[in-house]
């Protein structure tokens, strides 16, 4: 998903994909999982800012995220 997709996400669902990719990505047994999900979530926090959201910490990030969940890769 490009930059410019990303900007026609809602931000209640970019915060729950950059949850999920937060979660996959620490959890990921595989190198390149891990990688895909951690550019997801860097794509998904560098929008979030571009809308001035204040983002929740990564505790509560990985709290709230689903393995596998929606916006992982």
């Amino acid at each position: 998903m490009s930059d410019k997709d990303l900007e026609n996400v809602g931000t209640d669902t970019l915060v729950t994909w950059l949850a999920n990719a937060m979660k996959t990505g620490a959890g990921a047994l595989g190198h390149s999982k891990a990688e895909r999900n951690h550019f997801a979530a860097g794509k998904y926090r560098k929008e979030l800012q571009r809308r001035k959201v204040a983002i929740p910490t990564d505790e509560e990030l990985y709290k709230e995220g689903v393995f596998n969940g929606q916006g992982t890769w």
